[in-house]
Formats: structure tokens, C-alpha cells, sequence
């Protein structure tokens, strides 16, 4: 069996309230209000990697284990494309000082982290010489983003990191087992490494052309009204499928789910997944994530840590993950939470 022993998470001190007028020079709160954030977290480039290191000594403390036990460290991207740099991963392995480690990289966007956790949920089960596995996640901007996908009004990129220590040894969070879709026919919407794109994009254009690129294919499926409601189909339906294949490798019904954890999607997406999921609204971790915008692929570790009093004072036993990231693709977990 395995079991999620430490999270770690750490916010910038700068925080951009959607309730504070003088802070409409720094962002457009209007739209901020819309998606129905409270507020996000918006990192000096100075703070950035004393983030990452408080995430991680934060994980170690809570798991009770040394940095030269962990035997693997999954290294999540979302949305900063910070893996175009070359000396990105070296960069990360000497900032976090985990020595003995192997080290894996995964881009599904916000969905990053439910891969990570079916990769170290897989590992740990299979793998004899692997007796721990660190999940780091982070999500760092300029500023923050508004409608980056420019077809789409689905959230506010908030900056954070988070980091998640997995063992066997036991915890009273256990992972029972996790699923993920992929969706490839969609692909050229995003240029995403893995995700259909024709030419390697250079570091320096990354940004821009993700953008053109939105505008152009995006604009072209949302102005034909069959194209549109096929992806919809599509979305709903994977939404749908990832969630039930989930719950039956888990080998637990629907009902039996006391609590969803999800990312920090806009308010209206998140009520139509939740419409989807047949989930109240609340008795799921929207009133935490809404306090913060959407940190990448940290949101569903940082609202299951934030979750942990609620999941404890109601007695809930069964806590499902589910995310989903640009590209498509779509992920779910199920958590037994040993409530003693």
C-alpha cells in the first residue's frame, strides 16, 4: 500500500485581494471577481526559490524523513514552461538538495500532478529499491494571468509551490488507486511538448506562440457550433470517464465518496464540473481554492492539505482528486482517509 506522509506548500507574501480597490493598478480585479477568486499570490522573482525550498523542508518535517531517504523526485510543469531552459533541472536538484534521488519530468499542465501521483502511486507499489517519491510542484509569473487561453475564461494563475512525500509506511491518508485520459485529437489548440506540436518551440517564443496559437485554432473550433459542441461532448464525457474508472479501480461506488479535492478552475467551469460529477459544490474544496486563484498543478496537494481539518471534524473516509489539464487531458484519484 501506499501513502501520501508529507505536503508541503508555500505562498508569496504579496497578496492581491479582489476586495481592495487600490490594488486595480496591479491586475484586473473586475475579471478576477468574474471567475469568482477572492485574491491571489504574486511572487517577487527574489522569492521564488526560497518558495520551493520551504515547500520541501516543509514535506520532509511532516513525513519524518530525511532528503537522502527520498529515492525519486517527480518534477511537475504546468503553466511556466520553465522546462525549455537547459539548465532548469540541474538548477532544481541543487536548490532542493535531494542527493540520493532519481528524477522525473512531467508535463500534462494542470493535470501534472494526479500523473505524478499515479507515477509514484505505480513506483512505490512495483519498484522494491524505491522506498520514497517527492512530487514537487511550483507555478511562478510575470504577473498575474488572466484568460491566458484566450477562447476560454476559466481562471487567474496565483504563484506557489507544494511539495508531496509518498511511502509505504503507513499515514492516514492512503492512495487507493488513480486514473488519467488523455485526449490527443485537440492537441494543436495548445503548443505543448507531447501534445502534437509540429516545430520545437524556442524558450524566448514559448509564450507568444502558445497565445498565437490559442487565438488561431482555438477561435476556428469556438466559431463552428458543431466543432464546438463535439469538443464539449468530448470534455464532458472525459470528465465523466476519468471519475468512473477511478472510482472502480478503487473499488468504490460513487456514493461512497465524502469529499471531492479539485484544481481552482473559474467559478462557472467549476459549477458545471461539479454538475458533471454529481458533487454538491459544498462538500468539495472550492472555499479553499477560491481564496487563492489557481496555482498550476499544486492546486489539488495544496486543497488536500488545506482540506485536512474538514476531512477530520465531519469523519469523512473517502476523498476523491480529479483535475484536468490543456492538451487534453484528465485525472482522478481516490484517498482513504484514516480518520483516527
Amino acid at each position: 500500500m501506499v501513502y501520501i506522509n508529507g505536503i508541503g506548500f508555500a505562498l508569496p507574501k504579496r497578496y492581491i485581494d479582489s476586495h481592495q480597490e487600490d490594488d486595480h493598478d496591479q491586475c484586473d480585479i473586475d475579471k478576477m471577481i468574474e471567475l469568482g477568486y477572492d485574491g491571489v499570490y504574486a511572487a517577487q522573482p527574489s522569492e521564488r526559490e526560497t518558495l520551493i525550498i520551504e515547500a520541501v523542508n516543509t514535506s520532509l518535517i511532516e513525513a519524518e524523513i530525511h532528503r537522502n531517504e527520498i529515492s525519486c523526485v517527480v518534477h511537475c510543469y504546468s503553466a511556466t514552461f520553465e522546462h525549455l531552459v537547459e539548465n532548469q533541472s540541474s538548477r532544481i536538484r541543487k536548490l532542493i538538495d535531494v542527493p540520493n534521488a532519481g528524477y522525473v519530468h512531467l508535463d500534462q499542465g494542470c493535470n501534472s500532478s494526479i500523473l505524478a501521483l499515479e507515477y509514484a502511486h505505480n513506483r512505490l507499489r512495483v519498484d522494491d529499491t524505491c522506498s520514497s517519491v517527492m512530487i514537487l510542484m511550483y507555478e511562478f509569473e510575470a504577473k498575474p494571468i488572466y484568460d491566458r487561453f484566450k477562447s476560454f475564461s476559466s481562471s487567474v494563475m496565483s504563484d506557489g509551490a507544494c511539495a508531496v512525500i509518498l511511502t509505504k509506511r503507513k499515514s492516514n491518508l492512503e492512495v487507493m488507486a488513480t486514473h488519467i485520459i488523455s485526449e490527443g485529437q485537440y492537441s494543436e489548440i495548445w503548443r505543448l511538448l507531447g501534445s502534437g506540436t509540429e516545430d520545437f518551440p524556442k524558450c524566448k517564443d514559448v509564450l507568444r506562440n502558445l497565445t498565437i496559437d490559442v487565438e488561431k485554432t482555438g477561435s476556428a473550433i469556438f466559431n463552428d457550433n458543431k466543432k464546438k459542441d463535439k469538443m464539449f461532448s468530448v470534455l464532458i464525457e472525459n470528465n465523466k470517464n476519468v471519475y468512473k474508472n477511478a472510482l472502480t479501480c478503487a473499488g468504490v461506488n460513487k456514493s461512497d465518496i465524502d469529499y471531492l479535492i479539485t484544481y481552482n478552475i473559474g467559478k462557472k467551469v467549476y459549477e458545471n464540473i461539479c454538475a458533471v460529477l454529481e458533487t454538491p459544490i459544498n462538500k468539495t474544496s472550492y472555499a479553499c481554492g477560491k481564496k487563492y486563484g489557481h496555482v498550476g498543478s499544486s492546486d489539488v496537494f495544496i486543497n488536500l492539505k488545506m482540506s485536512l481539518h474538514t476531512l477530520k471534524s465531519n469523519k469523512y473516509r473517502y476523498i476523491a482528486l480529479f483535475s484536468a489539464g490543456i492538451g487534453f487531458s484528465w485525472g482522478a484519484g481516490i484517498i482513504k482517509y484514516n480518520n483516527e
